[in-house]
C-alpha cells in the first residue's frame, strides 16, 4: 500500500451530504485523509441495487485504508464487512441511528416482537460486531453499547453547525420568545411541550413559535385554541438550514426533547447544541445523557422532568437576565473537537489489515 492510498477513506452510502453529523465527521477525516464518497444509488431497487452498490464500492475502495459506513445505513453492515475484508480495509460504522430504535420505537410502524422488529434488532448487532470502530453520539450511549461489541466503540457529539454562531441576547421585546423547530415527531413530546406553554402563557407573556411539518403538526394546531390572550403562538412551515440562525436569534430558548422512549433521554439533540452554540437558553428534559455537557453549559440549559407542571413552572420562574453564556459556543467546539481528536488518533496508527485471499 502506497503513502498516498494509505491516506485514503471511503465513505458508503451517504444519504444527505448536509446532514449535520455526516458532514462533521467527514469534514474530520478529510482534514487528515483523502476521502471518496459514495452517495446511495438512486433509480434502483432490490437485488439490483445491492450489486450497483457492492461494485460501485468494490472499485471506489482499491487501496483505501478506511472504509466508513455513513449513518441510516446498518443494513448494509455484512455488505461493507466482507468488502472491507477483501480490500484489507478497517471497518468504520456509524450507530448513530438504529434501525430497531427508529422503526421499532421512535416511528413506531413495526410492533415489537414482531418478524420485522427482530429483523431490525439483529441487523443493529450484526452492525455492532463486525465494525473495527464503532460511532455513537453520547457517552451514555456509548457506555450502553461497549456491553455488547467487541468493537472499539467512540462517542463523536453531534456538536454544532457553522452557521450556529454565539448572538447576544434578544432584546427589545416585553415577552419571553420560544422556539420549537422540528419535525414533530414524538421524540420531542409536543404532546407535553404545548399544554406546558399554554399553562405559563397564563402567568407570563409569551410568544410561542413552531417551525417544522410532520405527522402530527394538525393535532398541534388544535391544541393552542382558545390561547391565553395576551401571549400568541405562530405556526410556520419547514424552513432552509441557512434561515435557521435568524428565527433562533430571534427568540430567547429554544425547546429541546420531552419524548418518553429510552433514546429520547440517551441522546443530545441537534436543537440542544445548536441552540447552546447560539447563545440561546435551552430547555429540555433532565436525561443521563446531560451529563456530559451540563458542565459546560451552565445555566444556559434549563433541564426539568418531562411533565406539564414541571416545564410550565421552569418557564414562568426563568430569569433570562441572570443566564451567563460567556464563551458558550467556544467551549461547546471545544469539547466537540477533543472528541473527534481522540478518535482520529486512535485510527491514525492503526496497520492495514491483510487482505483475504482465496
Amino acid at each position: 500500500m502506497n503513502q498516498a492510498s494509505a491516506r485514503a477513506v471511503v465513505y458508503f452510502r451517504i444519504h444527505d451530504s448536509t446532514y449535520p453529523r455526516n458532514s462533521r465527521i467527514r469534514s474530520a477525516l478529510s482534514s487528515e485523509y483523502e476521502v471518496t464518497c459514495l452517495a446511495r444509488v438512486q433509480g434502483v431497487h432490490g437485488p439490483r441495487k445491492l450489486i450497483y452498490e457492492s461494485l460501485g464500492l468494490w472499485r471506489a475502495s482499491r487501496g483505501a485504508r478506511i472504509l466508513v459506513l455513513s449513518e441510516f445505513n446498518l443494513q448494509y453492515a455484512s455488505v461493507a464487512w466482507a468488502i472491507a475484508r477483501l480490500r484489507g480495509m478497517t471497518l468504520v460504522i456509524d450507530g448513530f441511528i438504529g434501525m430497531y430504535e427508529t422503526e421499532v420505537e421512535d416511528k413506531k410502524t413495526v410492533l415489537p416482537g414482531s418478524y420485522p422488529a427482530k429483523k431490525y434488532r439483529f441487523l443493529d448487532a450484526v452492525a455492532r460486531r463486525v465494525a473495527d470502530y464503532y460511532l455513537i453520539d453520547t457517552e451514555v450511549r456509548a457506555r450502553e453499547i461497549v456491553m455488547r461489541t467487541r468493537s472499539k466503540v467512540f462517542a463523536l457529539p453531534v456538536g454544532a453547525p457553522d452557521w450556529a454562531v454565539q448572538h447576544e441576547p434578544a432584546n427589545g421585546h416585553d415577552e419571553m420568545r420560544i422556539l420549537y423547530y422540528g419535525n414533530y415527531i414524538e421524540l420531542h413530546g409536543l404532546d407535553v411541550l404545548v399544554p406546558a406553554v399554554r399553562r405559563a402563557s397564563e402567568s407570563r407573556k409569551i410568544r410561542f413559535t413552531l417551525i417544522g411539518d410532520g405527522p402530527s403538526r394538525a393535532a398541534v394546531e388544535a391544541m393552542t385554541n382558545n390561547w391565553p390572550s395576551g401571549s400568541r403562538v405562530v405556526f410556520l412551515d419547514p424552513v432552509p438550514q441557512e434561515k435557521l440562525p435568524k428565527y433562533i436569534a430571534e427568540n430567547d430558548l429554544v425547546l429541546g426533547v420531552f419524548g418518553s422512549s429510552l433514546k429520547s433521554r440517551s441522546v443530545i439533540a441537534n436543537k440542544v447544541w445548536q441552540g447552546l452554540s447560539s447563545g440561546r437558553v435551552v430547555l429540555t428534559q433532565v436525561s443521563p445523557a446531560m451529563l456530559e455537557i451540563e458542565q459546560i453549559a451552565g445555566s444556559a440549559l434549563v433541564q426539568v422532568e418531562a411533565s406539564e407542571e414541571a416545564i410550565a413552572t421552569a418557564l414562568v420562574g426563568l430569569d433570562l437576565l441572570r443566564v451567563d453564556r460567556g464563551e458558550l459556543s467556544a467551549h461547546l467546539e471545544d469539547y466537540v473537537q477533543m472528541k473527534f481528536e481522540r478518535f482520529l488518533s486512535a485510527i491514525r496508527d492503526v496497520s492495514p489489515r491483510s487482505h483475504w485471499k482465496f
